[in-house]
């Protein structure tokens, strides 16, 4: 009797076995479905879109309002910067041939140390034309990964980065400048949005002034 007893017992375990298994295999399943969605979905609930910022004015500026553009192009620019102020004519250009056909540009200025007159004193002495935003706190930078000024982000009606990256090619290296640019990659994303075309190039490495970030010594 006991040794049935013992038989019995070592079949019932072996029984259990798979159910502990199978229960365990489904709730990793169900763990790494809901990791897939908070990765999948991180984009949106950490959105540039939930982010308000200041303009030079002081006046607030949710970036949700990004969402009424078609795309939306964010420069991240120093006054400072030579190659930003080199880039100033192109950015004119791209913006009188593109923001009527529902295109936004942005200037972010990401230092801690930014003075507001200053960005207003930068976009009149350069004619740039468009909304210049105030990112002392990086918030913007951090959210995107900006690194460089100017770099440039397109993002989509969604918030979706469509690219990243440099303006052209006419800075091939700090210190270096070709007398035209041979690649227009900022361009060529933006009359391939306006026109429903896929994007060819979605990143490239920018040239320019690295962003100096807060509590970085």
């Amino acid at each position: 009797m006991k040794t049935r007893i013992i038989k019995t017992h070592k079949r019932s375990i072996k029984k259990k076995k798979p159910t502990r298994l199978t229960i365990t295999l489904f709730i990793l399943c169900v763990l790494s479905v809901l990791s897939l969605g908070r990765v999948l979905g991180g984009e949106k609930s950490q959105s540039i879109f939930s982010l308000k910022t200041k303009t030079p004015a002081n006046t607030e500026f949710s970036m949700d309002s990004l969402g009424k553009n078609k795309a939306s192009v964010l420069v991240f620019l120093s006054e400072s910067c030579p190659i930003c102020q080199k880039y100033s004519p192109t950015l004119r250009k791209l913006y009188q041939d593109f923001s009527a056909q529902n295109i936004g540009f942005y200037g972010v200025y990401p230092s801690m140390f930014i003075v507001q007159d200053s960005v207003v004193s930068f976009a009149k002495k350069y004619n740039l034309p468009f909304t210049m935003l105030i990112d002392s706190n990086q918030q913007i930078t951090n959210t995107l990964k900006a690194k460089i000024t100017p770099e440039v982000f397109v993002l989509s009606q969604e918030g979706k980065i469509l690219y990243r990256g440099r303006i052209d090619n006419l800075f091939p290296a700090i210190g270096r400048k070709r007398t035209n640019a041979t690649t227009h990659e900022l361009q060529d994303v933006l009359s391939a949005i306006v026109n429903n075309a896929s994007i060819q190039v979605k990143e490239s490495e920018p040239v320019g002034c690295f962003i100096e970030f807060v509590g970085v010594k």
